[in-house]
């Protein structure tokens, strides 16, 4: 698990450059689950190619088969304990989402990709969370790091992009 953020940074470009896509899973009805919809929004709305992933990564197997991506990096609401954002592995993730929101474990919808999908793998850049209670709003520590992650994955896909060039 990574939590340094130049770190993750760093990972994150490459992950990109290998042809990784972005997929950002969320509940928009249960406070800070919705982090990685507003992420997916906000690079959405920058121009950015993202998969978003209302409800659960199972809701969008179709789309990220369609989409040729060699792997993801999910987005996801975490709980983290000792950091505000963390890059991980599919196989240390279990520890850290919530599963209680998530309709099939993580684990189970990557390895079905990479059996009927052909994407190699998988990471996931979790946020940690507040509050996962009925709620239409974000609490504010979460919203802050929201906004962080934003600022890593625009600068890791800002990178990606330079060095194709």
């Amino acid at each position: 698990m990574l939590t340094d953020l130049h770190s993750i940074v760093d990972a994150l470009t490459e992950l990109i450059k290998r042809g990784y896509a972005i997929a950002c899973v969320g509940n928009e009805l249960r406070a800070d689950d919705r982090a990685g919809l507003e992420v997916c929004r906000a690079l959405a709305s920058r121009g950015y190619s993202v998969i978003e992933c209302v409800g659960g990564l199972e809701m969008c197997t179709h789309t990220i088969a369609e989409s040729g991506c060699r792997g993801l990096i999910v987005v996801d609401a975490a709980i983290i304990h000792g950091a505000d954002i963390a890059l991980c592995s599919v196989d240390e993730v279990e520890e850290y989402l919530p599963l209680s929101t998530h309709s099939i474990p993580l684990n189970l919808v990557v390895k079905y990709l990479q059996q009927y999908c052909g994407i190699e793998g998988a990471v996931v850049l979790g946020i940690k969370v507040e509050d996962l209670g009925f709620s239409e709003t974000m609490s504010e520590p979460t919203r802050r790091r929201v906004e962080k992650v934003i600022e890593l994955l625009l600068e890791a896909l800002e990178r990606a992009h330079r060095s194709d060039s």
